[in-house]
């Protein structure tokens, strides 16, 4: 999640929380990494109901789209709900299988990632 710091001249100024406050990262205030608002945000409320087990869409950092599986969830001090993901769906039938034998399709544990359930990486 960002903090907007500063605006001026219509770049926004930001910080990132878990990050170093000193460093801003700068945004055009109408530019493309800026959605409109509330363009974003009116399905929130479902990424608040996620929980271990479900399968949802999670984009890798190779911009591709996977079904994945929440493998387990908490609340980190900021009152972020976190999501560890694993870029796999559990079958019966999956040709794989991970360490405690269930089987599987998709990628192995070692691309497993955390990330914040409100991001956008994240679709039903």
């Amino acid at each position: 999640m960002a903090t907007i710091k500063d605006i001026e001249n219509n770049i926004l100024k930001c910080t990132y929380d878990g990050m170093n406050q000193e460093e801003l990262e700068h945004f055009e205030m109408n530019g493309p990494k800026i959605a409109p608002l509330g363009s974003k945000t009116n399905d929130w409320e479902w990424r608040s109901k996620i929980k271990k087990g479900d399968n949802i869409d999670v984009c890798d950092t190779q911009i591709k789209w996977y079904l994945s599986t929440v493998l387990k969830t908490k609340v980190d001090i900021t009152n972020t709900l976190l999501l560890f993901i694993g870029f796999r769906v559990y079958l019966p039938n999956g040709t794989k299988r991970d360490v405690e034998g269930k089987p599987y399709e998709g990628w192995s544990h070692q691309y497993d990632i955390e990330i914040p359930a409100h991001s956008i990486r994240i679709q039903k």
